[in-house]
């Protein structure tokens, strides 16, 4: 049945898993009379609440009339299935901590967990935070290479949706970027291993200094305030608010927390508005206590805030718009006396941003040749698995196309690239990558790839 939904339904409907909902009951039942069970568990989901949201609406169903008792337990039935992978792939996680402590250990890799696996435990008795991976961050891209080979020899694949991709700092002229994991039926949570500084958007950079500096638990959560300003970066790459990250924040009004630290780390990655923004929604979902008030006041930074993302789903044209203006703030951090250089950043940041870009092959006249030498923050080289560029790439004809050069990629000890121009692969882990800054591979390098 189709509904038409007012502007306040959706927010309403958050409050099925939120910690300390501002709606009251008999609101949160309007709302899903007004939207329908259906669009209430998408958008249930999509906060990332399912298994609060079902506990919630178990528990309103005992005491509501019939009609609204069926509807209830229609919500229940739509968002059990979610919650219950949830639920099943956090059991594998003590499983999938001791096989990464173990492999980090015999690589002598530092690591430390992010986000889910710090703050699950913050959570009250009953209350349960989805989890879908396990955030893992190291010092290095050959750090995140060691690590990725041990699983991939585990029998970890990548995942088609989210490739491995590396970035270099001009600054340091040092490597960052992310690699993930999953097993093949996704069965356990999925390993997401962050090197380097966590990276912010389409170009920018947030240190997460304490923890570098040795204050973070090893082989356990990145120090507190650390993993604060991680849940709030992941939100801004995103520009959608969820319930889940506002659960987080709320929690975190429970701890001591450095506000000067919180604020100067996320000011380096250019966040400190869209933090602003965050804290706004923490008041408008929330009922929160005095105390939090007053501690939500003090965390709030004196910014004009960006806008408000929608409550419903990310909108990709407001991300753009407010990605390159992200992009633009932070370029000018970069080269304040180069106001070209700003331009060529931004113009960067509007083709990443403004549309779609699906994994395809192009004739070599229209693919990118990647700039090895002058790998920066805002060119994200992207890996593509042999496998999958298999899937897109025309037939090889003729003879396999022995590339003519090795090459070390700068950086890192893990990884050298062969072939030249456009055409060329990536090795790295016994595994090989075609590479792409904008998703387009050159046709030709179906060739290559074969000789590889």
């Amino acid at each position: 049945m189709q509904t038409t939904t007012t502007a306040e339904a959706p927010e309403r409907l958050l409050s099925f898993g939120l910690l300390q909902p501002r709606y009251a009951a008999h609101e949160l039942l309007a709302a899903l009379r007004e939207t329908g069970a259906r669009e209430a568990a998408e958008l249930l989901f999509r906060h990332k609440i399912s298994s609060m949201a079902k506990a919630t609406a178990e528990r309103l169903a005992a005491d509501a009339d019939d009609e609204d008792r069926a509807l209830l337990a229609e919500l229940a039935e739509r968002v059990v299935e979610r919650a219950s992978v949830m639920r099943d792939r956090w059991r594998s996680a003590p499983a999938v901590g001791e096989l990464v402590a173990g492999f980090a250990a015999q690589e002598g890799i530092e690591w430390w967990t992010m986000k889910g696996f710090s703050f699950r435990p913050l959570y009250p008795e009953g209350a349960i935070r989805d989890v879908g991976d396990l955030d893992v961050l190291v010092r290095t891209m050959d750090d995140a290479w060691r690590l990725a080979r041990r699983l991939r020899e585990d029998g970890y694949i990548y995942l088609d949706i989210e490739l491995p991709w590396f970035k270099r700092d001009i600054r340091t002229q040092e490597l960052y970027g992310q690699i993930r994991l999953t097993t093949p039926n996704r069965d356990r949570l999925s390993i997401d291993i962050h090197a380097g500084p966590y990276s912010i958007r389409h170009c920018a950079l947030m240190p997460l200094s304490r923890t570098e500096a040795g204050l973070g638990t090893p082989a356990g959560p990145v120090a507190f305030e650390d993993d604060v300003c991680a849940v709030v970066a992941n939100a801004a790459g995103d520009f959608f608010i969820t319930a889940k990250m506002i659960n987080d924040l709320l929690l975190a009004l429970g701890r001591e927390l450095d506000v000067a630290y919180i604020h100067r780390t996320l000011d380096a990655g250019g966040l400190l508005p869209f933090f602003a923004t965050c804290l706004g929604r923490l008041d408008a979902w929330c009922a929160l206590t005095g105390e939090q008030a007053e501690r939500a006041a003090e965390l709030t930074p004196d910014v004009v805030p960006e806008p408000v993302p929608s409550v419903v789903r990310p909108d990709a044209a407001v991300r753009c718009e407010v990605t390159v203006a992200h992009a633009r703030a932070t370029a000018e951090r970069l080269f304040p006396e180069d106001p070209a250089e700003v331009e060529a950043v931004v113009a960067s940041a509007r083709e990443a941003y403004s549309a779609d870009h699906p994994l395809r092959a192009v004739p070599d006249e229209q693919a990118t040749a990647i700039d090895w030498d002058g790998l920066n923050n805002w060119a994200c080289v992207r890996l593509v698995p042999a496998e999958l560029a298999g899937t897109v790439l025309p037939a090889a004809g003729g003879a396999p196309s022995a590339p003519d050069d090795v090459s070390a990629v700068a950086g890192t000890d893990e990884a050298t690239r062969s072939g030249s121009g456009t055409n060329s692969v990536v090795h790295a882990i016994g595994d090989v990558f075609v590479p792409t800054v904008d998703f387009a591979l050159p046709a030709s390098v179906g060739g290559v790839l074969a000789a590889s």
